[in-house]
């Protein structure tokens, strides 16, 4: 997580900080960070109906506009690192209402704008740590048995279940297909430094010879040139939480 634009933050103050979630470990601290009645401004879209000078309507268009809403809501999404902020609309232009409510989303890469009336210190520190952080999740961990694969990335405060797939012991190769699927999804080389498929029996290793038979077929060169960190262990059983 990067801060780009800063003030001093003082306890028991009010405060404002530009933020770049950069990891998903980011997107677990900032949803325990934001709070309603924070102000949060970032980019937004919205679809535009526009009509002919005939009164016609012409297809509508999506246009990009800043926005500052002041938060009700917090809704986190562990699986898609997604964090929805529900809130009433306090500036005013020619695409939004003031006091309207909207919906903002905060993503990857995306910079927003926190603002507080009175920062306490564990936010204050919150925000600190999550700012020296040099890596989040950097290791990968599928869990696999027959008909069921979970698909976790570990990080140093958090573990997401990324996804849960569901198989058929008469189309083993679909199963095999969705589970291949999902890790390219969700296992990019240049953060994930090594995964783990752990289970009981033999599917462990059926599935990373599909990935690794899949991946050069495709010419995945980010999963080829890994092939060492993909490592195989077993486990007595596998089950959902």
């Amino acid at each position: 997580m990067k801060l780009i634009e800063r003030e001093k933050l003082l306890v028991n103050q009010p405060g404002t900080v530009k933020i770049i979630p950069e990891e998903r470990d980011d997107f677990w601290l900032l949803h325990k960070l934001i709070a309603p009645n924070d102000h949060v401004a970032a980019e937004t879209s919205r679809k535009i109906h526009q009509s002919t000078g005939s009164g016609a309507a012409k297809k509508p268009i999506r246009v990009r506009f800043d926005m500052e809403v002041k938060i009700t809501a917090v809704d986190y999404d562990e699986n898609s690192s997604v964090i929805r902020l529900k809130g009433k609309n306090i500036t005013t232009n020619s695409y939004a209402n003031g006091g309207a409510f909207h919906t903002l989303e905060i993503e990857k890469n995306k910079p927003f704008y926190l603002s507080k009336k009175s920062w306490d210190e564990v936010s204050i520190d919150s925000l600190r740590e999550g700012c020296k952080r040099t890596s989040g999740a950097d290791m990968a961990v599928v869990l696999i048995k027959e008909e069921l694969a979970l698909l976790y990335l570990v990080g140093r405060s958090v573990t997401d279940l990324c996804a849960s797939i569901d198989g058929n012991r008469s189309n083993v190769t679909k199963f095999y297909e969705d589970v291949f699927h999902a890790f390219r999804k969700h296992v990019d080389f240049d953060i994930i430094r090594c995964v783990m498929i752990a289970g009981p029996g033999t599917t462990k290793n059926e599935f990373r010879r599909h990935l690794l038979s899949e991946s050069k077929r495709l010419r995945l060169k980010s999963i080829e040139e890994n092939e060492s960190q993909i490592l195989v262990r077993n486990v007595c059983s596998v089950s959902k939480v």
